[in-house]
């Protein structure tokens, strides 16, 4: 009588294990239409160098590199607010 309570117990447990391999494809199935999209974003978003400039932002500006520069230094070295720098860049410029 033992054998046949250990028999019951392991088919049970191969109902149980079956259902959950069910659930599981059922899951993976759903799964794999979003890999298909986020493999087709991850494309799209590829095509750009940087994915966080819009197309529309030019390559270039109108600033040479030296007075991005003097503004950064102005900026947070000198804690000048934005008014004060435009004075200051003014001044040195023009």
């Amino acid at each position: 009588m033992h054998q046949d309570e250990i028999i019951k117990q392991l088919q049970e447990q191969n109902k149980q294990l079956k259902l959950e391999n069910e659930l599981l494809k059922a899951r993976v199935s759903e799964i794999e239409p979003l890999k298909a999209k986020i493999s087709e974003l991850e494309a799209r978003l590829a095509q750009y160098e940087n994915a966080h400039t819009p197309p529309s932002c030019p390559q270039e500006g109108k600033f040479g590199n030296n007075v991005i520069a003097l503004a950064t230094v102005l900026k947070y070295e000198d804690r000048l607010p934005h008014r004060k720098i435009h004075d200051a860049m003014v001044r040195l410029y023009i």
